[in-house]
């Protein structure tokens, strides 16, 4: 029994010694959970008499379990930053799911200004706390462009989100949401939520450009949204960017032939033809019929 004593004493010490000289915080979690005689009261000691930060703190409650508690009430007095609490938040520790809850609590104490953005993080991030963070976030007044990032990001609460900000929603965030979606095709939902978001255009009063956006991105919806453009009164414009963009030869035919009743300019007729892609010498043919007829009734046969 004083042999045990004593080998346990001495290596105690040397562990002292060399923990405390180099402030060596690896030494000091690899000697609390292999050494049998590291007590509460030799913790104690190492705490009152070593500089730890908030990281080395987060790793001694994640791989010391059994003094977490004491741990964290020592994390807590450190004042951690959100950055710090957001370390201990989002790292993925199923077994410390209080503590996360612990330091999500904590990091709603900031003014609302400091943690928006933590707070979009732990949204698109899905887990366990994203709900609460969501919740959370729907009370403040965030802007615009926060709304529109969960929108695309979040495959969790795309649909929640876009509920809260479709009340409000214009022709611009709708092009927007289009226009960046298209990044994000493979997430999981992507496509359905694309779909009902060109069924939202479709029955209600946006502009050309927004339907025109729907024929683009959602392509089971593309004859229905050509049917309502065209129930829009289209300007010339808007029936060529139809031209340049949609790939359906039965959409460009049609497109082609709206245009030519309209008595195009010879600015949209080059347009047409560009996106027709006809050689210049076949452009330069038309363009001399053109002008020896000074009327479009050629175009139609031509094309």
């Amino acid at each position: 029994m004083k042999g045990s004593f004593e080998c346990d004493f001495f290596d105690l010490e040397k562990i002292e010694k060399e923990i405390l000289e180099k402030n060596d915080i690896e030494l000091l979690i690899f000697n609390m959970i292999y050494k049998k005689n590291f007590t509460d009261d030799l913790w104690d000691f190492f705490i009152n008499n070593m500089e730890f930060n908030n990281n080395n703190l987060i790793e001694i409650i994640i791989k010391v379990p059994d003094i977490k508690e004491k741990v964290w009430y020592k994390f807590i007095n450190n004042k951690p930053a959100p950055k710090d609490l957001m370390n201990f938040i989002t790292g993925f520790y199923p077994e410390l799911k209080e503590f996360r809850f612990r330091a999500f609590y904590e990091l709603l104490e900031f003014k609302n200004d400091f943690i928006k953005e933590q707070l979009i993080e732990l949204v698109i991030k899905g887990d366990d706390i994203s709900y609460h963070a969501w919740k959370k976030l729907m009370s403040l007044k965030i802007e615009k462009k926060d709304f529109l990032r969960i929108i695309i990001e979040s495959e969790k609460f795309r649909k929640l989100t876009w509920q809260k900000f479709s009340i409000k929603c214009g022709d611009e965030d709708i092009i927007y949401i289009f226009e960046n979606f298209s990044d994000f095709n493979n997430i999981k939902n992507s496509k359905e939520f694309l779909l009902e978001l060109g069924y939202y255009v479709l029955y209600r009063n946006y502009n050309n450009f927004s339907i025109i956006e729907t024929m683009i991105h959602v392509k089971d919806l593309e004859i229905l949204a050509w049917d309502k453009l065209l129930k829009n009164n289209p300007t010339n414009f808007d029936i060529i960017f139809v031209i340049s963009k949609i790939n359906s030869e039965y959409i460009k035919k049609e497109a082609i032939k709206i245009i030519l009743k309209n008595n195009p300019t010879k600015k949209e007729i080059e347009e047409i033809f560009k996106f027709l892609k006809l050689s210049e010498k076949e452009i330069e043919k038309i363009y001399k019929i053109f002008s020896e007829f000074g009327n479009n009734n050629f175009l139609k046969n031509i094309i």
